[in-house]
Formats: structure tokens, sequence, C-alpha cells
């Protein structure tokens, strides 16, 4: 009898745990879907198409998810991620609270991903913020982590396509509304007709308003896509980085007067090994170390340039006085061993300073120490230059260590090693040449998590920002190559941002000295990293955000007739959460009947 008592209350218990008529338990936060033009190949050339991109938008945990119809290059996962990083970062919302779902539908075999990259980013803002699409208005461009919009292929098809599906106003990456095309063109030959591809120069401007109707117009900066496509205005903020940043610049002459003393001691130390030196190791040496000389004697005025500099002095000196020794191994590795030992010294009394400069030298010391162990057996050479360099950023993080300068605040090293690993994953993705700028961003990233692990959470950190930086530069460098007009507009997005960000930390010698650096280089891969680390670092240093201000025109509040039917959207399931209200009912009605089943077991 009891034994027929504990099954049926069992049985109860079972039916209560399923909870009938369960509430949806996964938050929709919203969804929609764009249109973006694409090229296919067919029979003789190329055709414009278009790929249809849904999103639903999740309470979730920062994933990124892509479900696609055709198969899909590597690259189509990289952007979405970026695309959703980007419209967050432009709404000033966490991605880590979110999950995205895309889903690609294309009639074609296989689809690329990053020339959707910007329209991706386009839709995310439009379903995150509730904003409707302007469906009149589609565009073709990569989504470049800086936030700029990057050169793609194929925009005459592109155009095509949009044009025939009812497009009004279609918008083009900087530069590409002049194109180079390819035409079939036949010639006869005897009794053969020959045909070959011949290159046009194609206004697409002026083509696609006389043939379709269609409006093109060109833009470098996704948020000029935004005001576009969904009739929301992000206002931007400049600020005169000489005006600002002026005071913030003289802290750091008493750091340059203690460098060129110690640049001077580099020298008068390497001039004292020289002595020694024999043979070729003499002529090389001395070569170096007269150009460190010349070079103390001619130092900028300028407080940033002298600072740098006088850091490449000290590098060449030492590189020269161990090169001067490199006659004889048991000199050399007695003066590397002392200045390994010096550099380790450094970095374990500033790897917890929350001063920015000091503990960035000190970090990228310790990095190049590693570099120098790793080239020493293969390459002695490399290695002495890393030691040098090593030694340079430790004579620089301990001068630095002595100015007055605000300090790192609320920084998560978690956080940036999750953006570091997301923008590397999609500059592997969309660089076409594996460059010493990737290079060096994998390896800050995984020196990064080997700082995280040992409870080095400053340094992980700038590891993780450096990482990020030199992965964006080498996207940036790419799209620089193929247009004057992407360069400048590159360089205009990112300076803009770096002068807005950093505005409210005019008191920053650290800001100051990249901002300076950034506007007195000529080279674009100099001024554009050090734009950059201005954006990165002004966050750390508890700078107001430059979350643009929102205004919205009445593109917002229409919502034009789409140009085909939308795609049927279909609600996302899933499984029921512990935390949820009705669970945490049923779990406590299962406990209580567990017990009495226990009670009525040991009874008998």
């Amino acid at each position: 009898m009891r034994r027929l008592v504990a099954l049926v209350l069992l049985a109860l218990v079972l039916s209560l745990c399923r909870v009938p008529g369960q509430p949806q338990v996964v938050r929709i936060v919203g969804s929609g879907w764009v249109y973006a033009p694409a090229v296919t190949r067919v029979e003789g050339g190329f055709k414009g198409v278009l790929v249809n991109i849904s999103l639903t938008v999740l309470e979730g945990d920062g994933e990124v998810y892509v479900s696609t119809v055709p198969l899909t290059e590597l690259d189509m996962q990289a952007t979405a991620l970026i695309a959703a990083r980007t419209a967050c970062r432009l709404l000033g919302l966490d991605f880590s609270r979110y999950t995205f779902l895309f889903r690609i539908e294309a009639d074609t075999v296989i689809v690329g991903g990053p020339s959707a990259g910007a329209v991706m980013t386009v839709l995310a803002y439009s379903v995150l913020s509730g904003t409707p699409i302007n469906r009149s208005v589609m565009m073709t461009g990569m989504i470049n982590p800086d936030g700029t919009v990057g050169i793609v292929g194929g925009v005459l098809e592109k155009a095509e396509a949009a044009a025939r599906a009812g497009a009004k106003l279609f918008l083009v990456p900087p530069g590409e509304t002049s194109i180079v095309t390819y035409r079939i063109v036949e010639r006869k030959v005897g009794p053969f007709i020959i045909r070959y591809p011949r290159a046009v120069t194609v206004n697409l401007t002026e083509y696609a308003a006389n043939k379709w109707g269609l409006t093109v117009r060109e833009i470098g900066d996704i948020r000029d896509a935004i005001e576009a496509m969904l009739g929301v205005k992000l206002e931007r903020e400049e600020v005169a980085a000489s005006e600002t940043f002026r005071k913030a610049l003289s802290s750091l002459l008493p750091a340059v007067a203690e460098l060129e003393e110690k640049a001077a001691e580099a020298i008068a130390s390497a001039y004292s090994s020289l002595r020694k030196a024999k043979g070729f190791a003499r002529a090389l040496a001395s070569t170096r170390l007269a150009r460190a000389n010349s070079t103390l004697y001619s130092l900028p005025e300028d407080p940033a340039l002298a600072l740098t500099t006088l850091i490449r002095v000290i590098e060449e000196a030492e590189t020269a006085k161990l090169v001067g020794l490199s006659w004889n191994s048991k000199l050399l590795e007695d003066a590397v061993r002392e200045d390994v030992k010096y550099v380790e010294d450094v970095y374990r009394t500033l790897n917890s300073t929350a001063k920015l400069l000091p503990l960035r030298y000190a970090t990228l010391a310790s990095v190049e120490l590693g570099r120098a162990r790793e080239a020493w057996e293969a390459s002695p050479g490399t290695a002495i230059e890393h030691v040098a360099r090593a030694f340079a950023y430790a004579k620089a993080a301990e001068a630095l260590s002595r100015i007055r300068e605000p300090e790192l605040s609320g920084v998560d090293p978690l956080d940036a090693l999750s953006e570091a690993r997301a923008v590397f994953s999609y500059a592997e993705a969309v660089v076409s040449t594996r460059t010493g700028l990737l290079s060096d961003a994998a390896r800050y990233y995984e020196e990064a998590k080997k700082r995280l692990l040992k409870g080095e959470t400053l340094p992980a950190y700038v590891l993780a920002i450096e990482s990020s930086v030199l992965s964006e530069c080498a996207i940036a460098l790419e799209q620089a190559l193929l247009s004057a007009a992407a360069s400048k507009a590159i360089l205009d997005n990112v300076r803009s941002r770096a002068l807005a960000d950093a505005s409210s930390r005019g008191d920053s010698a650290a800001l100051a000295l990249f901002l300076r650096l950034a506007e007195t280089t000529s080279a674009f891969e100099d001024s554009y990293l050090y734009y950059r680390l201005t954006t990165y670092y002004s966050r750390a240093l508890g700078a107001t955000p430059s979350t643009p201000s929102v205004s919205t025109t009445t593109n917002a509040t229409a919502k034009p007739a789409p140009p085909v039917s939308a795609p049927p959207t279909k609600a996302p399931t899933g499984l029921p959460k512990l935390g949820e209200p009705e669970n945490l009912l049923a779990l406590a009605v299962l406990a209580v009947f567990v017990l009495l089943i226990a009670a009525l077991v040991k009874k008998r």
C-alpha cells in the first residue's frame, strides 16, 4: 500500500514539474531584416543579387550565431561579431548582455561576409534601438572595428541589383563612385571571333542616375549609414588637441630631462665597451653609436617627440654596446644578463602601477625580453636588438613613473581580451596577407592571456588593448592602400573619435603624448595606431565615453514599403531557465514530495 502511495505521489510530482503552458523564458529584445546587395558569378561575368539578412536579438551573454542557407566563407562569422559589437558601442550598450542570431539567405552558392558588414551593423543598430529601416536605401561596404566603412568589390553589379529592387539611394565606401569594370569585347580574327575583357572606368554616380534613376553616395563612417538608413543622426564632437593637451604635454618635461641623462649614460657606457671591441663587431657598433650620439645632440623641442627620440637613442646606444661585445661570448652574456635583470626589476616594480605610461612601457619591455629569449639561439643579432629595446623601454618606464598622471580606473581585462580576440579574428579573415602588425597582435594577445592567468591584471589589460589596436591597424592599412579617398576617410574618422574620446581628460600626459605623435607623423600606420591608442586608453582613464548624441529626422518615423516582401520571422524558442519563478515553484514542490516519499519508504 505504501509503495502504491509513493508511486502516485511520484507521478503527481512529474506532472507538476512539466508546468503546462510554460511561458517563453528567452527574452526577445527585437528582430528585423535588411537586404544586402551581393555579386554572383554567371555565364560571361558577374551579376548583382540581393542577400536577405535577418536578425533576432535576445537577452544573453555576448554570443553571435550565424545561420546560412548557402555556404559561407570563414569571414562571415567574424563580420557578424564585429557588426554586433560596433552597434552596441554606438548605442552605449553592453555587448555581453545580448545574443545575436543572424540568418543569411542568398541565391548564390557561396556568400562572403565583409561586404555586408556595414549593412549588418545598421541592422543590429535598428533592432537594438527599435528604429525602422528605410527600405528605399541600400548599401555595400565592410565594417571596420574603428567604425569606418571599408572598400569592397563588384560595386557596379550591386548598384544594379539595388536599383532593380526599387532602391532610390545606394551607399558605397569612399572612393568607389569611380570604378574600373571590365566589358567583354569581340574582335574578328579571320574566321574566328575572339572575346576578351577590356578595362573601362565608370563614373558610378552619373551612370546609375542616368540608367536607373539611382542616387549613389560615398560614405566613410558607419554613422553616415545609420543616418541615411535609419534617420538617426549621431552628433560628432571635436576638440582642438593643441589647446586641450598643451599643459599635459609640458608635464612630460621632467621625464624628458631624466631620459636625456640616461641616454648620455648609455652612450658613455657603449663607448667604454667599444674600446674592447674587435674586428667587424667594432665597425658595426661604431656606426650605431655615432648615429645615437648625433641624434642626442639634435633633440626636438616638442616634449612628445623628444621623449620618443630619446627612447630610440638609448636603444641604439645599448645595441651598439652589445654588438661591440659580441666578439667575446662571455662578455656579451654578462652584459645581457645585467640588462635582463634590470628590465625584470623595473617590470616587477611597475606592473601594478595604475599610471598608464610607465605601466605600458614596462609591460612592452617585458614582452621584448620574451622575444629576445625566443630568438637568441637562432638569431643572436635579432635577440640583441630585442634586449636593447627592452632596456630602453624600461628606462622610459622608470622616468615616466615620476610624473603626475591620472590613474587607470575600472579596467576589465576579461572584456579587453574578448574584444582583442574578436578584432584579431576579423583581421585574420579579411587581411589578405599576414603582416608584422598581425604577428605582433597575436603575440600580445597570447601574452595578455598568460599575464591574466598569473594575476597580472593591469599588464594583461594593456597587452589586450595593444593587440586590438594592431589588428585594427592591419585592416585599416590594407584599406588605405586601395585608395587615397579611403586613406583620408579612415584617418579623419579615427582622429575625430580620438579627440572626442580624450576631450574630458585634458590632464592626461598619456593621451596628450599619443595625440601629439599621431598628428606629427607622416606615416599612415603610425598616425592610425596612436589615434586608436588614444581612443582605447581614454576609456580606462575615466574619460567620458563619446557615445554620440542622437537626433532623429523624419526618415526614422516613416516606414517606406519594402521593394519586395519582408521575410517571415520565427520567434526563437529556448529551454526554461532555472531562475524563472515558475521553475523555482516546481522545484520547491518537487523537494517537498521527495521528502514525503523518502519518509514513507523509510517507515516501510
